[in-house]
This record gives structure tokens, C-alpha cells and sequence, in this order.
């Protein structure tokens, strides 16, 4: 596929990607990529650009030397595609990165328009329950599997656990087992879905109850929302 048909530069600006983007197998995996030129080091930029990217290491590094203590604004991100499950995965992956980073804020670009994938990708992180329920304030240590990320976060109490798992796997599904036994005993848990195909982001009921684990089966392409709450904290 040539490059000039999907570039990270243009991705997280404004360009003609966001007015028709590619959705072909070749463009959504290339889409998910290059969500790494945000924050990881290893990842060699597939666009004309050829070399790493890592955009907040490098702007943290800056701030270090030059700024401590200033907070990092990133702004008019997108990655294309917010009617297509690739759109929806590679928001879902940037925030959850956001999240994890300490990114302070920032602004996407042109919506996301009502029930677009995009629009379920930010009601993972801010409404997924359509009450309110959103990701916490503090954010919690993962270990991911291929092609699965997971962000997990809890509130100052330690007593609520909110976790996004993002299956950026197109056929295969990923059979999850996430481990609590850090934060405390499961005393209840619910789970939203968004996957290809999906008009919302919906409540469906978990594969198995365990008081130290969430276990699910998480479709091909897919967003995966945790609500839990433990019995004890700690």
C-alpha cells in the first residue's frame, strides 16, 4: 500500500484522510500502527517521516529540561475513519495511551459525530453506561497480550475499578483473563461491547463471575468496558 494513502503526519492534523479515509484490511491495521507515534519509542513511522516519532516521551523530555512541571496539550488529533471500527479502535487506543501518559487534555478533530464508531470509542472513556460511568482518576499498572490493550484506572477510595480492553485483532478473538488480586475481591462487575458492526455501546453479561478475576471473551475488532466494584480495597 503507498504510504501518501494514510500518513501519521496527516492522520493527527487536519487532511484529506479525515474527508475519505481508507478502510480497506491494509489502511485500518496501518491506522492502528500508527497510534504508536504518540508514545512508543520502538515504533518506526511508516509515513515519509521513516523514523521514530514517540511525540510525548519527546515533548516530556523537553518539558524536563527546559519546563518542569508544565503539562502537556495535545491538540486537532484524529485518526480517520470515525464511521469505520478502525476509527473507533484507534481512539479507543490513543485515549486509553492519553490516559496512561498523563496526557493534561486534547482536542479532537471535526466530532465525533453522534453514533459514529468514534462517538462509542469516547462514551467508553466518559458514558459507557449512559449514567455517567466513566474511566477514573487514578490510573492502574497492565501487563497487554498481542494485539490487546488494556488501561485500567480506580477512584481515590480504591474501591471501583473502571478497565478498557481494545482487540485490535480483525479475525481473532482474545480470551481475557485479568487479574485483581492487587486491588481486591470482585463484588460485582459490568461489562459494555462495541465490535464491528455494533450500533452502540451496549451491556452484555460477563463469561464467568470470580471474585478474583474478570473473565471474558473479547470479538475480533472490538472496545471492552469493566465496571467493577470490590468488596475490599487495597
Amino acid at each position: 500500500m503507498p504510504a501518501a494513502r494514510l500518513l501519521p503526519a496527516t492522520i493527527v492534523a487536519p487532511g484529506s484522510v479525515l474527508d475519505a479515509p481508507d478502510t480497506d484490511a491494509d489502511a485500518a491495521a496501518l491506522r492502528l500502527r500508527a497510534t504508536r507515534s504518540f508514545w512508543d519509542p520502538s515504533y518506526v513511522d511508516e509515513s515519509w517521516i521513516g523514523e521514530p516519532i514517540q511525540l510525548i516521551p519527546r515533548l516530556k523530555e523537553w518539558i524536563a529540561a527546559n519546563y518542569p512541571g508544565l503539562g502537556i496539550s495535545i491538540g486537532e488529533w484524529s485518526f480517520g475513519a470515525d464511521a469505520h471500527i478502525s476509527g473507533a479502535l484507534a481512539t479507543a487506543e490513543t485515549l486509553g495511551r492519553f490516559g496512561q501518559q498523563g496526557v493534561y487534555s486534547a482536542f479532537y478533530w471535526q466530532g465525533p459525530a453522534k453514533g459514529t464508531g468514534t462517538f462509542w470509542a469516547f462514551r467508553a472513556f466518559r458514558d459507557f453506561d449512559g449514567a455517567g460511568g466513566h474511566f477514573l482518576e487514578q490510573s492502574l499498572p497492565t501487563r497487554e497480550g498481542r494485539n490487546v490493550s488494556l488501561f485500567a484506572s480506580r477512584d481515590a477510595a480504591g474501591g471501583h475499578v473502571v478497565a478498557v480492553l481494545v482487540n485490535r485483532d480483525p479475525v481473532f478473538a482474545a480470551t481475557t483473563s485479568i487479574g485483581l488480586g492487587a486491588c481486591g475481591r470482585v463484588k460485582s462487575q459490568r461489562l459494555f461491547g462495541y465490535e464491528a458492526g455494533s450500533s452502540a455501546l451496549t451491556e452484555r453479561k460477563p463469561d464467568a463471575e470470580r471474585s478474583d478475576k474478570l473473565v471474558t471473551t473479547a470479538p475480533p475488532y472490538s472496545i471492552t468496558v469493566f465496571d467493577v466494584q470490590l468488596d475490599t480495597a487495597r
